[in-house]
């Protein structure tokens, strides 16, 4: 993933993606690929998330259109949700400020497993065959609610089309 120009800033292994909602602009796209269509309901998305304010609902990662696609956002400041097709499966947990977090959702066929911290915090079924994005990955951001911008970092994001067992993760 290509994410030239993004402010660089120490991550939770080496360099980590900065976004600032304050300055507004700190959307970052990378290329459509093919190969992140998670339509097939089996998947796994992983992350470090580092929430340098917890108060209010950010968008932290997503590929999705105007009807489809997926998004994983902190709602309201107290919990993690995940939205495929509109379905949102949610994880209710309390951030620490100013402390790296780490994220997978986990999906095998209509169920998923939302962990933080190596703790499972929700499990829910999804739609099988969700929804297809054609639209480039976002960070820091999620374009359907304006206003979710994200204050902190991401890093050492991965996205596969099959579910990782927890070792993998």
């Amino acid at each position: 993933i290509s994410t030239s120009g993004a402010p660089s800033e120490a991550g939770a292994a080496g360099r980590a993606l900065g976004v600032d909602a304050v300055r507004g602009y700190d959307v970052r796209r990378a290329t459509h690929d093919a190969a992140l269509d998670l339509s097939s309901g089996t998947f796994t998305l992983s992350l470090w998330v580092y929430f340098a304010a917890a108060s209010r609902a950010q968008g932290i990662v997503e590929q999705r259109d105007v009807s489809s696609g997926w998004s994983l956002a902190l709602s309201r400041s107290t919990a993690i949700e995940f939205y495929f097709g509109g379905a949102p499966l949610a994880a209710p947990v309390a951030f620490a400020v100013a402390v790296w977090h780490h994220i997978p959702v986990r999906a095998t066929r209509g169920a998923a497993t939302i962990l933080v911290d190596g703790v499972v915090r929700a499990s829910g079924a999804l739609p099988l065959g969700g929804p297809a994005a054609t639209s480039a990955l976002a960070f820091g951001r999620n374009l359907a609610m304006d206003g979710w911008w994200m204050t902190g970092r991401i890093d050492e994001v991965l996205v596969v089309n099959r579910a990782l067992t927890d070792a993998e993760i």
